[in-house]
């Protein structure tokens, strides 16, 4: 297929970003295994699907993501990192309410998966950690397709940076709700690349 170049570059920096997602989520499978005995919601088996698509309907279920969020806990998010693809049950559907499980769970699933999110560490994905990125400069590059050229000290948008939360979602609704839970740091991007933050 012969798509315009624009499509074909941020489709690829999609899936360089999936991919580096997809071994992020098995390095914490990794890290957390052996901290799951007093954890009855989040088990290994949970942790290893975390990267396949989950059995249970979407309108039936709870569901997590990373997401480029705003400074002030609560509000929605600004766009989307990466939807994780499991589902887990979510008997309380269908239902508009929020519901503060969901948010725990997802809430708790960040703490498995946050201490692996390193800005710096090399790319996930061989080919990009060849070339010398990191997973910050994977994440700036997708904020560079999103029309995000700076974030942090050129940038008056977001000066300080931009936070990656955790959400949550249930039942399929449109709304994702906001866990409170952040990345230690904000992301800083000079034209697609990770810098220091101010």
């Amino acid at each position: 297929m012969n798509w315009p170049f624009k499509i074909r570059k941020k489709f690829f920096y999609l899936m360089m970003l999936s991919k580096a997602v997809t071994l992020l989520l098995l390095a914490a499978h990794c890290y957390a295994a052996p901290q799951q005995s007093g954890n009855p919601e989040v088990t290994d088996e949970d942790l290893k699907a975390l990267v396949t698509q989950g059995p249970i309907p979407i309108e039936k279920s709870i569901r997590c993501g990373l997401f480029f969020a705003k400074e002030e806990v609560g509000l929605p998010p600004i766009e989307t990192l990466f939807v994780i693809k499991a589902t887990f049950d979510a008997p309380e559907c269908p239902t508009e309410d929020r519901v503060e499980r969901a948010v725990e769970f997802c809430a708790d699933l960040w703490g498995k998966i946050s201490p692996k999110l390193k800005f710096k560490a090399p790319a996930l994905d061989k080919k990009s950690a060849d070339k010398g990125n990191t997973i910050g400069d994977d994440i700036c590059k997708i904020l560079l397709e999103k029309g995000v050229k700076y974030a942090g000290n050129k940038s008056r948008r977001f000066p300080n940076g931009v936070p990656i939360g955790f959400f949550s979602n249930t039942c399929g609704n449109k709304d994702w709700l906001d866990t409170a839970k952040r990345h230690t740091e904000p992301v800083c991007c000079d034209n697609g690349k990770n810098v220091d933050c101010p």
